[in-house]
């Protein structure tokens, strides 16, 4: 039976069930709404017949994070949560949460942002959001995590079983590049012509770019004379955080000299900033003379410098003539062997006579 018409809950009066009602769990759970007319919940096995649910629960939404767990990438600059009021009722009316940190590995205001604040809900309202602002670095520490909590729900809400979060910051700095590296040249021998003027050595930083690093580069031997043969402005190094690479100008001052070809040699020294020194930590650069010697024309065997100056095709011109000058001596002196040959007399021969003969 029903009870009479009275305030059982919810906006408006209803008949309640009696107990022992024909109507309770006479329903059919396919077509009857989730809620009564009080807004409660119906019951989880079977709902009532009518308006009112005898064993109908008050609805009372709950507040909850959209998920429990979330993965993002450090360099991604802002994350947004959403936390959700379900069933989002006009009637429940206004609602609000406070939000805060709670705890993890990472930390405010070196890996992220995020101040505690208060989440207000309007009526009807089924969602709020806060930012968290993320903080990239190039120092490889793994992935960290941030544990935000909700707490102090305000209005015809309450907390749901989900309320804390985790936040996961995926590092994207690989182990090697928070090293602070290793130093070497880019080449260790290199051939360059005397006309060549200036040109460039560089050192690489591998193996990591972390942190400010720097290296001396000195002249460490070689025959090619400083002032007369080449300038370099030596000295440090410095690689900025991140920086992979820096280069040391080289100048080599030509002259119309013959000379044998002449080296320099470079060596890295005195690594600060935690950075080690590779294998490749000398270099070499060997100046080959252009003022190339060419064969003169005449009996000599003597030598002078061409006209036209250095340059590849000189170069190509002086190997020609000085293989042209080098058959041509070659050729006289076998042409000296053989006139030889031919006019020196052999053992008891005399040559331009006549052996005496007797006469019978």
């Amino acid at each position: 039976g029903l009870d009479i018409l009275a305030a059982n809950g919810g906006a408006t009066n209803t008949f309640a069930l009696k107990f022992g009602s024909k109507a309770i769990n006479a329903g059919n759970n396919a077509v009857c709404p989730q809620v009564d007319q009080r807004l409660f919940y119906r019951a989880d096995s079977r709902c009532d017949i009518g308006a009112f649910e005898f064993s109908g629960r008050d609805i009372v939404p709950e507040l909850s994070f959209k998920t429990a767990t979330v993965a993002v990438g450090e360099n991604s600059g802002v994350l947004t949560v959403t936390v959700l009021k379900l069933p989002s009722l006009v009637s429940a009316g206004d609602a609000a949460v406070d939000y805060a940190v709670l705890g993890g590995s990472a930390e405010q205001n070196k890996d992220y942002v995020l101040a505690k604040g208060t989440l207000n809900f309007p009526a009807g309202a089924d969602q709020a959001t806060f930012v968290i602002t993320l903080l990239d670095d190039q120092i490889f520490e793994g992935d960290e995590t941030i544990v935000i909590g909700l707490a102090n729900a305000t209005g015809n809400v309450k907390l749901a079983a989900n309320s804390t979060l985790t936040v996961t910051l995926v590092d994207n700095e690989t182990p090697s590049s928070r090293e602070p590296g290793t130093l070497n040249f880019l080449q260790t021998t290199r051939f360059l012509n005397e006309s060549s003027g200036e040109f460039s050595i560089t050192v690489l930083r591998t193996n990591g770019s972390r942190g400010v690093v720097s290296v001396d580069v000195v002249l460490d031997g070689g025959s090619a004379t400083l002032g007369a043969d080449f300038t370099a402005i030596t000295g440090t190094l410095t690689f900025a955080d991140g920086v992979t690479s820096q280069t040391l100008l080289v100048n080599i001052l030509n002259d119309s000299e013959r000379e044998p070809n002449e080296t320099i040699v470079f060596k890295l020294t005195k690594v600060s900033g935690g950075a080690t020194l590779g294998w490749n930590n000398s270099a070499m650069v060997i100046i080959i003379d252009d003022d190339y010697l060419v064969a003169t024309d005449n009996n000599t065997g003597g030598f002078e410098n061409p006209s036209s100056g250095g340059g590849g095709a000189d170069f190509m011109l002086s190997i020609y003539a000085l293989l042209f000058y080098c058959s041509r001596r070659w050729m006289r002196k076998l042409s000296e062997k053989r006139v030889a040959a031919m006019t020196s007399p052999a053992p008891g021969r005399v040559v331009g006579s006549v052996k005496p003969r007797a006469i019978v």
